[in-house]
């Protein structure tokens, strides 16, 4: 507002007009006046900060105003000290201002105030000022002394200075590269880890690393190396009954360690070093199953089982228990088999990878194959011969070109002689273990009844042996058995059954060089077969002629990338002629990573367009595909 006074000149007469600007709160009245300001309110953005790191203040005056000039004040040797930029509150009486923390670790006392109004209350923070953490560390413990190869370690270390949501990654160098391994079991803390890793089953020197990721990045431990070494082999003396004495064995499964509930699937472990000091020497564990609860509740024991086992110093053998369908009659299809057949070999194949494939201390794998006396479970007893024997083949050859092994077939002497074709000679070049418990005739019954195992034992030591039967195994004088389960009744305690149940007892028959020449053969998954990594997959397909009036034949193999070009261990293939299926195209199975497709023949001239699809239905591979042209005729 402007107020003007007049005054008169006398000298003049004139009126002069003097403008005088007067303070807009000197015009107000008392009680429109807006009040001083009394305290500055705020909060800090942090009260830890690192050092050099920027932090903010903000708050409001009371009462609100617009336009008070606040600054900042740090407390340096006794007092008060003005640095950095003012700012200005705004129509409400906020007010901000960013701080930068000092360079070097203290307590960073701080206060704004506002200089117009020196009796109001200024806002006063205390930040502690620290030097920023140090990077992620991590370490790996040596694991001293030499390991078993197939078997589980728990490998463990430290780290420091983690953030949060943190993550363990175990490594091995494969090749030169660092590959992920799967993890058994693992544990971080705040301070260390630990996991639970399969060693390869081939000996040599391995490196391995520990990875810890977290929100403030990764901290990779050094490299340790463990060295895997296969055990000095026994002299796998023959303690066992039999004249001479035999190598001695036992087979186990769940029954052997279940108590109360078996359904409840707990149990006790099994004291291999009793078992071995017992005289056994070589044990069969049930690994796998064709029934899902079943596999579920043999996989339980069988992976502690074959690495206690094996590091007591007893050779060890898995076994798979099928669930061939039943198929008999019109319902006798042969592509039902052979799908059911080689998924059941893959599930098995799946159980050795994860156990860490053939170490020099496997036999090979076992295909039990008796009746199924429950429904759904076991070999089928409605089918044909020609379908049991179909299903039989095929699995053994598939877990053949998976592991490069061919596994045993146990059985019974009757089942054996009623399901297989003894002129066939695909089964003389297959190791057979047969069960045949040494038996006695009751004279009431007329049936010969199972004895006593230590009568068992004294009947063997007299020269027993499983008999005579029409089997392929069969000859003049006997059968050419390998291993034989000759009684059910073992005392369990006695070879550290903790459960005391039954045990089954076997023989091997034949010298020590003989059993070990069982054992030579090893075998390791490629890194991260039979897991679902969903493995990027090369497709190559080729052919030798195509010509008129015959069919084409083409080969297809299915590789893994970055893998010294492994085959891939599953999958299915599907081709198609610009789109659409071929009517009377066939695609066969031919080996691990490997198939044959036979195109129907077609006219002169005419061409192919094909499709090759692969697919994994198992996950473990992703997806691929590859096209080509086939010209008729034409030729490479």
């Amino acid at each position: 507002m402007i107020r003007s006074n007049t005054l008169r000149s006398a000298a003049a007469g004139l009126l002069l007009v003097t403008l005088v600007a007067v303070p807009a709160e000197a015009a107000m009245a008392p009680a429109t006046r807006t009040k001083p300001v009394a305290r500055i309110d705020g909060t800090s953005s942090h009260s830890a900060i690192q050092i050099g790191k920027t932090f903010v203040l903000s708050g409001k005056v009371a009462p609100a105003r617009a336009g008070v000039v606040l600054k900042r004040q740090r407390y340096v040797g006794g007092k008060w000290v003005f640095f950095g930029s003012l700012t200005r509150t705004d129509a409400k009486g906020t007010w901000s201002m960013r701080v930068k923390a000092p360079l070097k670790p203290t307590i960073f006392k701080v206060r704004v105030v506002a200089p117009k109004f020196p009796r109001s209350a200024p806002f006063k923070k205390v930040v502690t000022v620290t030097a920023p953490l140090p990077n992620p560390t991590a370490t790996i413990s040596v694991l001293a002394g030499n390991q078993i190869p197939g078997t589980f370690v728990m490998l463990e270390g430290t780290h420091q200075y983690p953030g949060t949501n943190m993550q363990l990654v175990i490594q091995r160098q494969v090749e030169g590269a660092w590959i992920d391994m799967p993890l058994d079991d693992f544990q971080v803390s705040r301070a260390t880890w630990k996991a639970r890793v399969l060693l390869p089953a081939i000996a040599g020197s391995y490196s391995y690393r520990a990875i810890l990721k977290s929100s403030r990045g990764e901290a990779t431990s050094p490299a340790t190396t463990i060295s895997v070494v296969a055990p000095t082999p026994n002299a796998i003396a023959a303690v066992g009954p039999g004249n001479p004495s035999r190598i001695w064995g036992i087979d186990v499964s769940r029954w052997q360690h279940v108590t109360g509930d078996p359904a409840k699937n707990e149990g006790l472990p099994i004291d291999w070093k009793v078992a071995y000091d017992r005289g056994i020497r070589f044990a069969f564990i049930k690994a796998s199953d064709g029934t899902p609860l079943t596999d579920a509740r043999a996989k339980k024991w069988a992976i502690d089982d074959h690495r206690l086992a094996q590091a007591a110093g007893i050779y060890t053998g898995l076994y798979h228990f099928p669930a061939m369908p039943d198929v008999s009659g019109p319902a006798n299809n042969p592509a039902i088999l052979v799908q059911d057949a080689r998924e059941e070999a893959i599930q098995a194949a799946d159980r050795l990878a994860e156990m860490g494939g053939y170490t020099s201390m496997d036999l090979p794998y076992v295909l039990d194959f008796e009746p199924d006396a429950i429904a759904g479970s076991g070999i089928s007893d409605i089918s044909t011969k020609e379908s049991v024997t179909l299903w039989l083949k095929t699995w053994l050859l598939e877990m053949k070109a998976r592991t490069g092994r061919m596994p045993i077939v146990y059985s019974g002497p009757s089942f054996l002689s009623a399901q297989l074709d003894r002129s066939d000679p695909f089964w003389k070049d297959i190791t057979l273990w047969i069960a045949r418990y040494t038996c006695a005739t009751n004279p009431a019954t007329g049936k010969c009844e199972q004895i006593t195992h230590s009568a068992a034992i004294q009947r063997l030591n007299n020269g027993a042996t499983p008999g005579i039967y029409s089997t392929p195994w069969s000859t003049a004088t006997g059968m050419n058995w390998t291993f034989w389960q000759y009684s059910s009744r073992g005392n369990g305690a006695e070879f550290g059954i903790k459960n005391g149940g039954s045990l089954d007892m076997n023989v091997f028959n034949g010298s020590t060089e003989q059993f070990l020449a069982l054992v030579a053969q090893t075998w390791t998954p490629a890194v991260g077969d039979y897991e679902t990594t969903a493995s990027a997959v090369d497709l190559s397909v080729t052919y030798d002629t195509a010509d008129a009036g015959v069919p084409v034949v083409l080969t297809v193999t299915s590789t893994r990338q970055g893998v010294s070009a492994a085959p891939a261990v599953s999958g299915e293939i599907v081709v198609t002629d610009n789109g659409v299926a071929i009517a009377g195209a066939t695609v066969a199975y031919d080996g691990v990573g490997r198939f044959k497709i036979t195109l129907p023949a077609r006219e002169i001239g005419s061409v192919w367009n094909l499709m090759v699809s692969f697919s994994d239905p198992w996950g473990f591979y992703a997806t691929a595909t590859t096209s080509l042209s086939v010209a008729i005729p034409s030729t490479l």
